[in-house]
């Protein structure tokens, strides 16, 4: 379970049911995520384009989502980043679920539901995208 800015909950594998989806968890005090966050998010068009779901959780600990998302929203303005949609795991449970111990790491699934890959550490986005997006619609 993830939580949006207002401490509703959801179902990641609702969130991403059906949809071949990119899940990146991230961190505010992790440099490495800080230097890709604005990257992921200027290639989100790219991602949709691609046909991926780009999907942000955040891994900074707090009471509630709702608390962790003013932290962020703070942060943000530092970071001169104006829009960012994550969805929060204040209670830690689903990195626990999914044996995440460190990050930026990411999970490519595909549209069963099933990981085909998991990329630890930063990583060369741009490039990335550009291998998933169909050959057809790179030019465009």
């Amino acid at each position: 379970m993830v939580q949006d800015s207002k401490d509703q909950k959801e179902n990641l594998k609702t969130l991403i049911r059906g949809k071949r989806a990119l899940v990146a968890f991230w961190a505010s005090w992790c440099e490495p995520c800080v230097r890709e966050l604005p990257l992921l998010l200027k290639l989100k068009p790219q991602f949709e384009k691609a046909g991926l779901t780009l999907l942000l959780v955040n891994f900074d600990e707090g009471t509630t989502a709702s608390a962790v998302s003013e932290q962020i929203h703070g942060w943000m303005k530092e970071q001169n980043i104006r829009e960012l949609h994550t969805y929060f795991n204040p209670s830690q449970k689903l990195f626990e679920q999914l044996n995440v111990n460190f990050i930026p790491i990411a999970f490519d699934i595909n549209e069963q539901g099933v990981i085909e890959d998991i990329l630890h550490g930063e990583q060369d986005w741009e490039a990335w995208v550009a291998k998933k997006t169909p050959t057809s619609l790179r030019s465009k």
